[in-house]
């Protein structure tokens, strides 16, 4: 079980680090400062232990906003469907 573990986490290492890469190339352009503000944060933890995994986070106030996260749904013409979805379906087809 133990090197089960390992290889699904090693696995895991490498969507995360990848699912951020598309997070960035989805994350639309002003500034460039929402783009710049993903980081992987997946720690190598254990699985299966029945709690959310985190993978990525992104400090800029207005993410949310870029994502849809708004009374106006997705608001940006660069993202038309959000960041975190496509770049989410742009990971799993790989």
């Amino acid at each position: 079980m133990k090197q089960l573990n390992r290889e699904f986490a090693q696995d895991l290492r490498a969507f995360s680090k990848e699912f951020v890469q598309n997070l960035k190339t989805t994350t639309p352009i002003d500034t460039g400062f929402a783009r710049n503000s993903w980081r992987n944060i997946y720690s190598g933890e254990e699985l299966g232990r029945g709690k959310p995994i985190p993978l990525a986070r992104n400090t800029a106030e207005y993410i949310g906003v870029l994502d849809g996260q708004s009374p106006k749904g997705f608001t940006s013409r660069q993202a038309p469907r959000g960041i975190v979805m496509e770049a989410l379906r742009k990971t799993r087809k790989r």
